[in-house]
């Protein structure tokens, strides 16, 4: 499990180690300074095959890398 700032999660995804993604959209307000999880990464390597809503406006989203 990796729970680290956008410059550590980008170190990870630039060596390939991330095989999988688990992300929470949750409806909050963002500050224009919060960091984003990744800096310069490449999502398309990842397909989504599992999504969840829930009735408190929550969006689960699973990907795993691309074989």
């Amino acid at each position: 499990m990796l729970e680290g700032g956008s410059d550590i999660n980008t170190s990870f995804a630039h060596c390939d180690i991330i095989d999988e993604l688990s992300l929470v959209v949750a409806p909050v307000v963002a500050n224009m300074n919060d960091k984003s999880l990744f800096r310069t990464v490449e999502i398309k390597k990842f397909e989504l095959v599992e999504c969840k809503t829930y009735d408190n406006g929550v969006v689960w989203m699973n990907y795993k890398r691309k074989r």
